[in-house]
C-alpha cells in the first residue's frame, strides 16, 4: 500500500495543534506561565492559540512534554484525552463517530490522521485481530 500523503522534501511534519491547545489550557488553568515553555519548544503563541494555524509536530511534542513536566503529570496526554469533550478535536471526531463498527472507525482514522498531523501515521492491521499501529 502506498503512502496517502507524499513527503515534502525539505519540510518538517506539521500538526493541527489540538493537543498543544489542550495542554496549554490545562497549564494556564493551573497558573503556569506557558510563554517560556513555548519559546523553549520553538512554537509561537499564535500557533498554539489560533485553531487555523499549524505548528511543527516536533514543537508540539516538545511543548506538551514541557507542560507535563511543569504540571508534574507523567500521564498528561491520558488525562487530556480523558477530560476532553471529543467534539473539541474537530473533524476527526466526526470522521470516527460516523462509523458503526470499530474497524470502520480505525480505517477512516487511518485515512484522516495524516491530514491533521503529518508526524503520525496510523495503519490498520487486520487478520484474526484488528490492530491500530502508530508509526
Amino acid at each position: 500500500m502506498h503512502d496517502p500523503v507524499p513527503s515534502r522534501i525539505g519540510t518538517r511534519p506539521g500538526a493541527e495543534g489540538t493537543l498543544s491547545r489542550l495542554a496549554y489550557e490545562r497549564a494556564k488553568a493551573a497558573g503556569i506561565d506557558v510563554t517560556p515553555l513555548m519559546v523553549k519548544a520553538g512554537v509561537t503563541p499564535q500557533q498554539v492559540e489560533q485553531e487555523d494555524v499549524w505548528l511543527a509536530a516536533e514543537g508540539q511534542v516538545k511543548l506538551v512534554e514541557l507542560i507535563a513536566d511543569a504540571l508534574q503529570d507523567d500521564l498528561l496526554g491520558f488525562h487530556l484525552a480523558h477530560d476532553v469533550d471529543l467534539r473539541e478535536i474537530g473533524l476527526l471526531y466526526y470522521v470516527l463517530n460516523s462509523s458503526d463498527l470499530l474497524g470502520d472507525a480505525f480505517r477512516r482514522g487511518e485515512r484522516y490522521c495524516s491530514l491533521i498531523n503529518e508526524g503520525v501515521r496510523l495503519r490498520v492491521r487486520e487478520g484474526k485481530e484488528l490492530a491500530l499501529v502508530v508509526t
